[in-house]
């Protein structure tokens, strides 16, 4: 073996004495021996080595997985916390139901998803819906009878001014017997085109049976002052197959039929809009009558005016009104053409 290098510590020549037991052993031991424990000791130093390595490998996967559960339980929390945000909201907001919503809210926070509760909510809506739906019955059947009554009321003192100008024309001698247009009564299973008939020969007959008698004017101021309420609109100028439908109170006011937005005062200044009766060309009911819709189509207009009342009696009271008072108007141009002739 080679020889140690020497020690500067110790003299020259000293190197191979008995004096140090490092040195002793170092020389007795035998060359296969140093270099067993030569190898042992490297293969210890790989083995320290590996598993130096094996244990930082294995403390970055728990460093990874100590993450990943952390992410996992922070994504949790954050999905329960924004649930639980969301039912407090709920909360603030509707204060008349904190009740209910408290018992939901502990529901689900001890994990209770199931059908009793499912049923329970469907109920409550269900509830809300009739109530709504109950009120809303609740006031279009006061609407229909407040304006029940207002037309009872004018048609009482229609007949009573009827009845006082007749006893008038009977003091007087003067003949007062005039068709009146009838209250019409349409028979199941009739179609638009029958009604229009049906309205157009009552109005005209009684139309001419006014003119002849020259009192016209009467019937025109009976109708104009019995035929108002509410419909709703369809403008003509209104875009898309539909159109824009709007609620308003119609009126005749000066051979116009007027419409604005409310019928509390006709003379407070409200922006109001009219037709021109010189201007109609024709009043028609149309299909289906179940919609109880009729159109007024104007000279000056490609597409008509569309109207809908409440229910059958109103659609058949305008349309006579409207076709009254052109029914006037066209006897009134033949009588004076008649006459000039």
């Amino acid at each position: 073996p080679p020889e140690p290098p020497p020690n500067p510590a110790t003299p020259a020549g000293s190197a191979r004495g008995l004096s140090c037991f490092e040195s002793m052993s170092s020389f007795l031991t035998p060359r296969k021996v140093k270099a067993r424990r030569e190898l042992e000791m490297h293969s210890v130093l790989v083995l320290q080595r590996v598993s130096r390595g094996m244990l930082a490998r294995a403390r970055t996967r728990l460093l990874l997985r100590e993450n990943l559960l952390y992410e996992l339980v922070n994504r949790q929390e954050e999905r329960h916390a924004k649930r639980i945000e969301y039912y407090v909201n709920m909360f603030l907001i509707n204060r008349e139901r904190n009740a209910a919503y408290h018992r939901k809210a502990q529901a689900i926070q001890a994990g209770y998803r199931g059908r009793r509760g499912r049923t329970a909510a469907r109920a409550r809506k269900d509830a809300r819906d009739q109530s709504l739906a109950a009120e809303r019955a609740r006031i279009e059947e006061a609407r229909a009878e407040e304006e029940r009554r207002r037309r009872e009321a004018e048609a009482a003192l229609l007949a009573r001014k009827r009845e006082e100008e007749a006893q008038r024309a009977a003091q007087s001698g003067r003949e007062d017997v005039i068709d009146e247009p009838p209250r019409l009564q349409l028979r199941p299973g009739m179609t638009a085109a029958e009604v229009n008939e049906l309205v157009e020969r009552s109005t005209r007959r009684s139309a001419r049976s006014h003119v002849e008698k020259r009192r016209e004017q009467e019937l025109a101021t009976r109708t104009m002052q019995t035929a108002r309420g509410y419909l709703k609109k369809t403008s003509p100028k209104a875009r898309g197959p539909f159109g824009s439908t709007h609620v308003r109170y119609f009126y005749f006011e000066a051979d116009r039929l007027c419409w604005r937005k409310s019928g509390e005062d006709e003379d407070d200044g409200e922006k109001t809009k009219a037709i021109e009766l010189d201007n109609v060309e024709s009043v028609e009911v149309i299909e289906p009558l179940e919609k109880f819709e009729f159109v007024i189509k104007l000279r000056d207009m490609a597409k008509p005016y569309k109207m809908r009342a409440n229910n059958q009696d109103e659609m058949l009271m305008w349309v006579q009104a409207l076709k009254t008072l052109l029914a006037i108007k066209e006897a009134r141009r033949h009588a004076g053409s008649s006459s000039r002739n």
